[in-house]
C-alpha cells in the first residue's frame, strides 16, 4: 500500500495494532525500557511487504528462525519460519499496554485487511461451490462485553451493509479463547479489496481454478 502520505507515528501505530491482533507480539529486553515488535510467518514476502510499510523501523530486515522440516513437538513437516523484528520504540509500549476494547475500537478496514493476511481464509464449499470467509481472532472475544465492542465496530466500518456476520467458537471443543469471525461476503469483498492491494495469499482470496493466485507487483 502506498503509505508515502502516512506520518510515522501513524505507521507505527498501524504495525502496532496489526501485531495485537495478527501474527505478532511485543518483547521488551529487561534492561531497556520500551517494547519492540517481533512477527513471525512462514511467509517470507508478507512479512517483506509489512516491512515496507515503515522501512526505518525494520533495519535488519526479515531473517530465517527455523529451517524447513521436522520440528520436535510441532510437526514432521515444518514449512521454514521467518522473523521480522523492529527496533524499540515508545508507541510500542503504549500499545501493549492497551485495553483489548481501545485496540478494537482503534481498527480500520486498513487493519482488517492486514489481520485478513495474516489470520483469514476463503473456504470453498461444496455442492454449489460458494466461498466462505473467516477471520480467526481468537480471544479477541472471549467475553460478551468484547463480543459486542467487536459487532459495534464492524457495524461503524460497514454502515450500509445489512448482515454482520457471525462469531463462533473454532469447533464444538473449542475454548472462548478460539473463536472465529464468519464474514458476510459484501462485508469480505470489502476488506479483500485492501488486503489485494497490500498482499496475495493462495487459500484466502477466491481464484479460479484455472488460474493461480499471485502476489500483485
Amino acid at each position: 500500500m502506498d503509505n508515502q502520505q502516512v506520518s510515522f507515528t501513524s505507521k507505527l501505530r498501524r504495525l502496532a495494532l496489526n501485531a495485537c491482533f495478527g501474527d505478532g507480539h511485543f518483547w521488551k529486553h529487561p534492561e531497556c525500557v520500551n517494547y519492540k515488535l517481533i512477527y513471525n510467518s512462514t511467509d517470507k514476502e508478507l512479512l517483506e511487504t509489512k516491512r515496507k510499510i515503515c522501512l526505518e523501523i525494520f533495519p535488519t530486515g526479515v531473517k530465517s528462525c527455523r529451517e524447513s522440516g521436522e520440528v520436535e513437538g510441532v510437526t514432521k513437516n515444518a514449512k521454514e519460519l521467518f522473523r521480522l523484528a523492529s527496533i524499540v520504540h515508545p508507541i510500542f509500549t503504549i500499545y501493549k499496554k492497551k485495553s483489548k476494547i481501545e485496540l478494537i475500537n482503534e481498527l480500520t478496514l486498513f487493519d482488517f485487511g492486514l489481520w485478513y493476511l495474516d489470520d483469514g481464509c476463503c473456504v470453498q464449499r461444496k455442492p454449489h461451490y460458494n466461498f466462505r470467509y473467516y477471520l480467526c481472532i481468537g480471544n479477541t472475544c472471549n467475553t460478551q462485553i468484547l463480543e459486542d465492542v467487536f459487532m459495534s465496530k464492524i457495524k461503524e466500518l460497514f454502515p450500509d451493509e445489512k448482515t454482520y456476520g457471525t462469531i463462533k467458537r473454532n469447533n464444538s471443543k473449542a475454548s472462548v479463547n478460539n473463536k472465529n469471525w464468519v464474514i458476510p461476503v459484501p462485508i469480505a469483498e470489502k476488506i479483500m479489496s485492501i488486503a489485494k492491494d497490500f498482499y496475495v495469499i493462495p487459500n484466502k482470496f477466491r481464484c479460479k481454478k484455472t488460474s493461480e493466485t499471485i502476489r500483485k507487483e
